[in-house]
């Protein structure tokens, strides 16, 4: 997923245990925001969200199995679940954290 990337740096507004790295995709012309929940577990019931704030009307969240999801912005805000393994946010503006619940 990361092949053709280049880092950008960590996300801001985001702290242990949770994780976030941003990389611009030459080939796609668009951001990649890798997001994580480093203290998820399998037995773990209550996921958590991360709110991210973009001015894209739509991102795609891509999970590590490949999968892709077209995440509809609703006044500037998507909503993701975070686990333990990172799900890729492909966006045509930088995204950024509001908050994790």
């Amino acid at each position: 997923m990361l092949k053709d990337s280049q880092y950008l740096g960590k996300v801001s507004n985001i702290s242990n245990p949770y994780y976030g790295y941003r990389f611009w995709d030459e080939t796609k012309n668009r951001y990649i925001t890798a997001l994580w929940d480093a203290s998820w577990t399998t037995a773990n019931t209550t996921a958590k969200i991360a709110t991210l704030s973009t001015a894209d009307a739509a991102v795609t969240a891509v999970g590590i199995d490949g999968s892709y999801k077209s995440l509809e912005a609703s006044a500037g805000a998507v909503n993701v679940t975070l686990t333990g393994a990172p799900i890729f946010i492909y966006s045509d503006h930088k995204v950024s954290v509001s908050s994790v619940n």
